[in-house]
């Protein structure tokens, strides 16, 4: 909208639901290229609105000189061009994009620590919200496998779980999952080996240290890790022959 229109909406006090992402507006846009003559106490008001505003608030601008109020937005572009990727982001995280830039306003002139704190706050808070399951549906969780043995072939070997977000309960599943599928071919011990950091995991999962050592991974690579084994359920009557 241009720059005239953009202040006279300023000044009412409904604009803050308004442009909301849970209003009817997820961005405010204002073409600030045409020279307009405005009050100053209606500039001073919206400049102020502008900081309470819960949309990111995006100025279109010329090379001129900086027109009223370019300070106040979020973010400054110079065409519909280098808009339109912003407005696409938008659109699909409408509150993502909100607490953005609530946070910015927020963290100006904040000590490095104070600003982590809210940082933090905002991404825990964004990580249980619908956008982010939806970002999540669309790309691989994790993964995990399981093996028989190759030492004894009496026992299963669970040979990585992973997981590419935690705290989302992923790789616990992917490994429950493994260990149902190897009772169901009639294992009913597992063992598994891992660095020494991916310990706890297991261990809050019922595994127990059994020995520890190295892994040479590549003759650049040897790592400490531990061998962990977990007796599992016996299986029920009738489970099929072991198998892979």
């Amino acid at each position: 909208m241009p720059l005239a229109e953009a202040v006279e909406r300023l000044q009412s006090p409904y604009v803050l639901e308004e442009f909301s992402a849970l209003g009817g507006h997820p961005i405010l846009v204002v073409d600030c290229r045409s020279p307009t003559s405005l009050a100053a106490a209606s500039l001073a008001r919206a400049d102020v609105r502008l900081t309470e505003l819960a949309c990111p608030s995006i100025a279109i601008v010329d090379a001129g000189p900086p027109p009223p109020l370019r300070d106040g937005f979020d973010a400054v572009v110079s065409s519909e061009r280098e808009l339109a990727p912003i407005l696409d982001v938008v659109a699909r995280a409408p509150l993502a994009a909100m607490t953005l830039v609530q946070l910015l306003r927020h963290n100006a002139g904040l000590t490095n620590h104070e600003g982590l704190l809210a940082e933090s706050l905002a991404y825990s808070t964004l990580q249980r919200g619908p956008e982010f399951s939806a970002w999540l549906a669309g790309e691989l969780l994790g993964t995990a496998a399981w093996r028989i043995n190759a030492d004894d072939g009496t026992q299963a070997r669970v040979g990585f779980v992973f997981a590419r977000h935690s705290g989302f309960g992923i790789g616990s599943r992917l490994l429950a999952e493994a260990e149902a599928r190897a009772l169901a071919w009639g294992f009913d011990r597992l063992t598994s080996f891992t660095t020494l950091n991916g310990v706890p995991f297991f261990q809050k999962r019922g595994y127990t240290v059994v020995s520890r050592g190295v892994k040479v991974f590549s003759a650049e690579c040897a790592l400490p890790v531990a061998f962990l084994a977990k007796r599992l359920a016996r299986r029920p009557a009738g489970a099929p022959a072991r198998a892979h």
